[in-house]
């Protein structure tokens, strides 16, 4: 996946978290955790967009429900990401690295 001929653009956070979920599968796991990262900015990016957007929506009951639900999905998402990236950490540099992880993954709401 690395080769620069067969590379494409990779613009959603699902696309980086496929790109990291191939990379651990074969053992490149500093590739894996950078690719982690990239899609949890790109999710955090994304629902920042989108409370921005439902800011200046009309906020109806449903409109606020599909809102809510959408945000505990991502929530849910985010969780994911940060624990794959503690288990690439474990396996670049041991527990040092993880108990990094696992701070980062205390800022999560």
């Amino acid at each position: 996946m690395n080769d620069p001929t067969t590379m494409t653009t990779i613009t959603t956070w699902q696309e980086y978290k496929n790109q990291a979920k191939d990379n651990y599968t074969n053992e490149n796991y500093t590739q894996a955790l950078i690719s982690y990262q990239k899609a949890l900015q790109k999710l955090q990016e994304e629902e920042e967009h989108q409370r921005q957007g439902n800011n200046s929506n009309d906020n109806s009951n449903s409109n606020n429900r599909h809102y809510q639900h959408e945000s505990t999905r991502k929530v849910m998402e985010q969780q994911i990401l940060l624990s794959n990236s503690v288990a690439c950490r474990l396996k670049i540099g041991g527990l040092e690295m993880a108990v990094v992880a696992v701070e980062e993954a205390k800022k999560v709401r």
